[in-house]
């Protein structure tokens, strides 16, 4: 059974997986077994994720990510869109991951 850091894992790894993700993260979450993460939860997986995850860890931290906590009307699950959109941003950026997911 696949748990959240699992799917944070191959999201993180894989270009392809991210364009499905953007396609609507929020549905992405819930089929991945993560419908009840908030962004705490985001923020939380990345230390296991730089070990998990070699060849991104250096633009897995945490130190500008948004605030985690959802914001006025913003649902849980909505905050840890916000927080992995930065980060798949963060390493969109940087071409990061761009060759693993071949390997998947």
């Amino acid at each position: 059974m696949a748990t959240f850091l699992d799917a944070l894992a191959d999201l993180v790894s894989d270009p392809v997986l991210r364009a499905e993700y953007r396609t609507d993260p929020e549905a992405w979450l819930v089929d991945a077994g993560a419908a009840d993460i908030c962004g705490e939860d985001v923020v939380a997986a990345l230390g296991v994720l730089q070990g998990w995850v070699p060849a991104v860890a250096e633009h897995l931290g945490v130190d500008d990510l948004p605030d985690p906590a959802p914001g006025a009307g913003e649902t849980e699950r909505a905050a840890a869109v916000r927080s992995i959109d930065h980060l798949l941003t963060r390493l969109d950026d940087a071409g990061a991951g761009q060759d693993e997911g071949a390997d998947a």
